[in-house]
């Protein structure tokens, strides 16, 4: 049984979008510049890339991407199963 738990496709992927694979966000800082940090993962929220644009930006690509924004017990999932990779555990089922 996998650790963490997401949707593998999305039933309604936009143009542009791999296959109807799912896309998530997590927000890493809201600036006081404006910019939004965040993380886009797509197809699997284990492997993301860092992005920033500014706020109504960054809402246009969520809204037109029909993105899924990770909840806080759905980050601190993939930050778990990050650090046993980084301790050289393979799988979800290894123990820490």
């Amino acid at each position: 049984m996998p650790v963490i738990d997401f949707p593998r496709f999305a039933s309604d992927s936009p143009p542009g979008m791999p296959g109807g694979l799912p896309c998530w966000v997590r927000v890493r800082e809201r600036r006081a510049d404006g910019f939004v940090e965040f993380d886009l993962a797509i197809g699997d929220p284990m492997l993301s890339a860092e992005l920033i644009l500014p706020e109504a930006a960054f809402e246009a690509f969520c809204r037109d991407n029909r993105v899924q924004r990770l909840s806080d017990e759905q980050a601190a999932q993939v930050d778990a199963q990050a650090q046993r990779w980084r301790q050289g555990h393979a799988g979800p089922g290894d123990e820490a």
